[in-house]
């Protein structure tokens, strides 16, 4: 078997030798590695070469050229997540309610409002606090106030069923006074 080179200056050459030779690949090397399993990620712009080598980081230093390592970015926190600056750890809850019939889906601060005449619902953004009275929800629906309120309670029914729930709710819009019970629930308002 014949090889073909291409003219390139003796460093270029020495550099790609070396990167080859840290990477166990040889221009004679026509073996296929065995497979193997790996529970590690990898980014997958870097060429991995023996023992985790990063072969470009190898290879430019071989020339003198520094290498900048990528920086690692962490994943924004939803707005729902964040009030003042800060970020709120709040477990997601379902509280609902009878006569009239309403369901919230609490996340953050945001808060998912359902009604049978609005089933897609509305989200509203809210202050959080929580304070002797148990976690509040403040915030305005169609410009009139909004306020949700969760407390503990060993034993709260909605009425129409036989669930139990830890937590009472209480639901102001525009001064009409809801009631109804609430749960932990799934995050799921971030649309």
């Amino acid at each position: 078997m014949s090889r073909r080179y291409t003219p390139c200056s003796r460093a270029t050459h020495s550099v790609i030798s070396a990167a080859m030779a840290l990477a166990g690949c040889g221009p004679t090397d026509h073996t296929s590695a065995p497979a193997a399993s790996f529970s590690g990620a990898v980014a997958t712009d870097t060429p991995i070469g023996p023992a985790g080598v990063d072969v470009r980081a190898h290879a430019a230093t071989a020339i003198g050229k520094p290498v900048k390592s990528p920086a690692v970015t962490q994943p924004r926190p939803h707005p729902c997540t964040l009030q003042d600056g800060k970020r709120l750890d709040i477990t997601p809850k379902l509280a609902s309610g009878t006569e009239p019939f309403w369901s919230a889906r609490i996340d953050g601060r945001c808060v998912l409002y359902v009604t049978p005449e609005n089933v897609q619902g509305i989200r509203i953004w809210t202050r959080y606090r929580s304070d002797a009275d148990g976690e509040v929800w403040s915030g305005a629906l169609d410009g009139r106030p909004f306020q949700l309120v969760l407390q503990p309670h060993r034993r709260c029914s909605d009425g129409m069923s036989d669930e139990i729930y830890p937590m009472a709710a209480r639901l102001i819009i525009n001064n009409q006074r809801r009631v109804g019970c609430a749960r932990p629930g799934r995050s799921g308002s971030r649309s």
